[in-house]
């Protein structure tokens, strides 16, 4: 039998009052300890966030494993917010990894994410 022990889930928020239309992330089920991809749509030089829900284990610390190649990720609070170099078109990456408590017995777990980036001009 396999047992999950903690399933988060990833979500888009604006970073700005109008972002929504700007910026579009995926829902993902984070595993512990296995690597997930999620998709971000972003328009160019307008930063989009994934904000992570919190889990009854709670996030101990959350960090850039990779950094992106045409823009810029970095972690704002518990937001994990990118924003791609002005007038860059076409395709970024970026991997951060979230350090969390287990909620079944408190043991700390590691929720790795890769996000693969669309960059439009609009």
């Amino acid at each position: 039998m396999i047992r999950i022990t903690a399933a988060l889930l990833l979500i888009a928020v604006p970073t700005v009052s109008h972002a929504a239309s700007s910026c579009e992330v995926g829902y993902l089920k984070l595993i512990p300890d296995v690597t997930v991809t999620g998709q971000m749509q972003v328009v160019s030089g307008k930063p989009c966030g994934i904000a992570i829900a919190n889990s009854a284990g709670g996030t101990k610390s959350q960090e850039i494993t990779r950094r992106a190649s045409n823009g810029k990720a970095e972690i704002v609070g518990f937001v994990v917010r990118y924003t791609s170099r002005p007038g860059f078109v076409g395709k970024d990456s970026f991997s951060y990894v979230r350090h969390a408590l287990d909620a079944t017995n408190n043991r700390p777990i590691t929720l790795p994410v890769n996000i693969d980036v669309t960059v439009t001009s609009r």
